[in-house]
């Protein structure tokens, strides 16, 4: 039964399931973690995230954020060279 209200919060909270929103607040987290150091080790953010696979943790990645974490990056960048222009 416990997981069930744990399933019915996740979805109240907007997300699919439990899955997609511990996945979501992982790549969150890796999200988070390069914009405040870009170069930081990828495989390193995935480990604190809690990612065990790398294969996962790029597809999930690459599913949520809608690129690799390189071109976040590289995306993340430019905006903030783009910023600091003006």
């Amino acid at each position: 039964k416990c997981s069930y209200y744990i399933q019915q919060a996740a979805k109240q909270l907007g997300f699919a399931n439990l899955s997609d929103m511990l996945n979501r607040r992982r790549i969150d987290y890796v999200c988070q973690q390069l914009r405040q150091d870009p170069n930081s080790p990828i495989q390193t953010l995935f480990t604190e995230a809690g990612y065990r696979s790398r294969a996962t943790a790029w597809r999930h990645f690459t599913s949520i954020v809608g690129c690799t974490p390189r071109e976040f990056v590289e995306r993340n960048a430019e905006v903030e060279n783009d910023g600091s222009a003006e």
